[in-house]
């Protein structure tokens, strides 16, 4: 039967070998070589998950590498890739891996996080067969996230000697040249994608995005308007019933709707250039989160705010407008360029009472020497379901910071209830993710604030706080943090510590630890 199972697999008759596996193993369960046998024919069947128990439980060296190599990619399949990795590197113990599979176990090496073994493995890909792109792609990839940054960028390129019209290696290119600080190269890279399907609104919004990023702002805000084309963007205009504003009509005899992209940072960022819409338009109403109505209906009176939940869905009535506008059109029309961005001194306005009960709250607790002593809010992590892992900086890189003398710390961090750091009060009557009225005036008690790029640095800008904002150098960083401008322009208050190497903050927060008793006058 044993015989008859091997000459099954070679035949190709899974089926047939399957069943006499299963005979076999019904007569002895731990039947090696049987094992092995049912493993191989539900490998060809792709039924990943037996395969790989049944060879686990059979095989050994003496069955050769390309059953190891089976099992590699039975577990592969999974993603259960510290196996997978076991496997392979047990089968080219036994014979040298092709420039495939090297590629492939460089692929199962960058999946369970090990970068330094990836490259080493698509670099030996590339050794054997430099014919692939997507191997010095993959190659260039990996390093990068080393932040071997000139290996990665000449990997990049070789990739696109190969294959001209290779966008994600032109979109890892630009990632390269951005980590590297060579702006203009980075915006040629995403140029070159764009040319290559220059009708494509995804591009077309991607370019507009890069644009933005490094200060060319009539340009990026026209190609930000390629979202409202691309099926991918989720925003909030579609179901509006009214026309966009195209920027340049005067607004002097018309409603117009104001509405905002994503999430309550992002909405904030749109309420900076109310004033300016206030001041062309009859009238204006202003589409965000329920939860922000309180504090912009107090800030702009003249203002209604409707809940965006509802507009697309004809829920509330917007029949005083005749267009809607999102902040391209906005930024287009009023922000053109750096120097039409207003010097305000906040467009919020926190609730004073309850911003004096918290100063009063705050300056009570017990901690500075100093009577009087200064209170600091800080906010560590972001939110963000896409990049919030590049944006946050965990609370044990904090220290310095926390070692600032005559200071008191309070948490800002929504979603945070309790903290281990001694110096660090979590007011557990203020809920900013639930009450943002009573948050605003939270955030507006402080002396300065310390935050990751979160809405924490949104409000405290708005509210003209003193702030520095821990700023990503190139993952991470939303395009309205303006690449390399210390001061933001849509927040005079905010400062921004940026990341000098990617993915690094141990720099971030020793300067910052460094300018925070300036930014007190300590």
């Amino acid at each position: 039967m044993l015989r008859g199972g091997r000459e099954a697999i070679k035949l190709g008759s899974f089926d047939a070998a399957e069943t006499l596996g299963r005979e076999i193993l019904a007569l002895d369960a731990h039947n090696a070589e049987a094992n092995v046998i049912l493993g191989r024919a539900l490998f060809f069947k792709k039924n990943y998950a037996d395969a790989a128990r049944h060879l686990t439980a059979g095989l050994k060296p003496a069955d050769g590498p390309a059953v190891w190599v089976e099992l590699a990619r039975a577990q592969q399949a999974q993603q259960r890739w510290p196996q997978a990795i076991a496997a392979f590197e047990t089968a080219y113990t036994m014979r040298a891996a092709t420039a495939a599979e090297a590629a492939e176990l460089g692929h199962a090496y960058n999946n369970n996080g090990d970068a330094k073994n990836a490259a080493v493995h698509f670099a030996r890909s590339a050794a054997l067969d430099a014919a692939h792109a997507e191997v010095w792609n993959d190659l260039g990839a990996a390093r990068f996230k080393l932040n071997e940054l000139d290996a990665a960028r000449v990997n990049f390129e070789k990739a696109l000697l190969l294959r001209t019209d290779y966008i994600e290696a032109l979109s890892n290119l630009a990632l390269v040249h951005e980590a590297r600080g060579d702006s203009a190269a980075a915006l040629a890279a995403v140029e070159r994608i764009t040319a290559l399907k220059p009708d494509d609104p995804a591009l077309i919004q991607k370019r507009g995005v890069a644009r933005l990023s490094h200060g060319k702002l009539v340009e990026g805000w026209t190609d930000y308007r390629a979202r409202f084309s691309n099926p991918a963007h989720k925003g909030w205009h579609v179901g509006i019933p009214k026309p966009p504003w195209d920027g340049g009509a005067p607004l002097t005899d018309k409603g117009i709707l104001v509405w905002s992209d994503q999430g309550l940072g992002d909405q904030i960022l749109t309420a900076s250039l109310l004033p300016d819409v206030v001041a062309a338009a009859r009238h204006v109403v202003f589409s965000c989160e329920p939860r922000l109505a309180t504090l912009i209906g107090r800030s702009f009176p003249s203002v209604r705010a409707v809940s965006l939940f509802d507009v697309p869905l004809n829920r509330v009535d917007v029949s005083d407008t005749q267009v809607h506008a999102s902040i391209s059109e906005l930024g287009l029309a009023f922000r053109p360029s750096f120097a039409a961005f207003a010097k305000h001194t906040g467009f919020l306005k926190a609730d004073p009472l309850k911003v004096a009960m918290l100063k009063a709250r705050y300056a009570a607790l017990p901690g500075p020497e100093k009577k009087r002593g200064r209170i600091v809010g800080v906010s560590w992590r972001s939110s963000n379901v896409q990049a919030g892992d590049r944006k946050s900086v965990p609370l044990d890189q904090w220290a310095s910071i926390f070692k600032t003398p005559g200071v008191r710390f309070v948490s800002l961090q929504y979603g945070e209830s309790a903290t281990s750091i001694p110096n660090l009060f979590v007011d557990p009557e203020v809920d900013a993710v639930k009450d943002v009225d009573l948050f605003a005036a939270q955030v507006a008690a402080m002396d300065a604030i310390i935050s990751t790029s979160n809405t924490t640095v949104h409000m405290a800008g708005a509210l003209n706080v003193p702030t520095l904002c821990l700023t990503p150098r190139v993952e991470g960083r939303p395009w309205y943090w303006f690449v390399g401008r210390e001061v933001s322009p849509w927040y005079p208050s905010v400062r921004h510590i940026w990341q000098t190497t990617r993915g690094q903050w141990g720099d971030v927060m020793e300067r910052a630890a460094m300018e925070l008793p300036k930014l007190l006058r300590l």
